[in-house]
């Protein structure tokens, strides 16, 4: 199972929760308040990224490709890295 930084923070928060999003497909609707969540991520995204500059980004590319190059920079001693992806 692959799981976002959304999502981590969603089961920290509230595990049932995190478990109704995955597992019940009534939950899941697309709404115009996803749209804001999806703004405010991205704001939270670029702050962060301000606060440490200089990381290397992850690219989406695909969980296994992103996994790969995540394991790669942490390999080289990189210690800044956005998107970072693991299992």
């Amino acid at each position: 199972m692959f799981i976002t930084k959304t999502d981590y923070l969603a089961y920290k928060q509230c595990p049932k929760a995190f478990w109704l999003m995955n597992n019940a497909d009534h939950w899941k609707s697309k709404n115009d308040s996803d749209n804001s969540k999806i703004d405010k991520v991205n704001m939270v995204t670029e702050v962060a990224r301000g606060l440490f500059p200089g990381g290397n980004l992850v690219n989406l590319q695909g969980y296994k490709k992103m996994i790969q190059e995540t394991k790669k920079l942490i390999s080289n001693g990189v210690s800044i890295i956005y998107e970072g992806t693991f299992v």
